[in-house]
């Protein structure tokens, strides 16, 4: 069974809803994972779907020590030719209070700077804060509306 046939097909297991979705050749790759949340309150936050996609390939390179991606590997999966367009939109974000840039520096002579550690926490604070107003002003009565 090729990629394109596992993943149309629903697989031995209909239970189990991922393999459903994407088939058992994508579930079984790693995957990113975002609160609905930032689906649901986007346009509340003024974040458009090339935020939304940015964010998602932000969050792709998390790992132990937060998230860390270079400029250059945005760049690469965004279909970029420069660096430009993702320095502009993570200054975007962080002018919005959505993102913490922390640069790291290089234990080298040149002082040139490693890959930035992005803290995406304050947007995270920001989607609580929104989920809670809607739970207790009731306007939210089911978890996907």
């Amino acid at each position: 069974m090729g990629i394109l046939d596992a993943i149309n097909s629903n697989g031995d297991n209909t239970d189990d809803k991922l393999d459903v979705s994407w088939g058992n050749a994508l579930s079984d790759d790693s995957l990113v994972w975002i609160p609905h949340a930032l689906c649901r309150y986007a346009n509340t936050l003024k974040l458009t779907f090339d935020d939304i996609g940015f964010i998602i390939q932000c969050f792709s390179f998390r790992g132990n020590s937060g998230i860390h991606p270079s400029h250059k590997s945005l760049a690469y999966r965004g279909g970029y030719k420069t660096r430009n367009p993702i320095i502009k939109r993570f200054k975007r974000l962080e002018e919005k209070g959505y993102v913490i840039i922390s640069k790291k520096k290089r234990n080298t002579a040149n002082g040139m700077f490693d890959c930035n550690k992005y803290s995406f926490k304050p947007l995270n604070d920001k989607l609580i804060e929104l989920l809670e107003k809607d739970i207790k002003s009731g306007k939210r009565s089911s978890k996907h509306n």
